[in-house]
């Protein structure tokens, strides 16, 4: 899973998959955001990239969050009365 303030993946968090694979990982699993496979402006596009190079990987890309209705939806749903 990306944390938010990580953008240069290929810093952190590609390195940190490396080197879990060179420990011996045989599968690694990655939280995404949907649209990140055809989206390279997303950092999670980079991630996903670097892990189909190698093998042993899942890629997870769930469509909405829950937190999502706590901070960046909150207002329209209150203005709106709707979800």
């Amino acid at each position: 899973m990306r944390p938010p303030p990580i953008s240069k993946v290929e810093e952190t968090l590609n390195p940190s998959c490396d080197a879990a694979r060179a420990v011996g990982v045989r599968q690694i699993t990655f939280l995404s955001v949907a649209g990140a496979g055809k989206n390279s402006i997303v950092p999670h596009h980079g991630v996903e990239k670097h892990l189909q190079k190698g093998e042993g990987y899942t890629i997870l890309r769930p469509g909405f969050f829950a937190q999502n209705l706590q901070d960046a939806y909150l207002r329209d749903i209150v203005k709106d009365d709707r979800i």
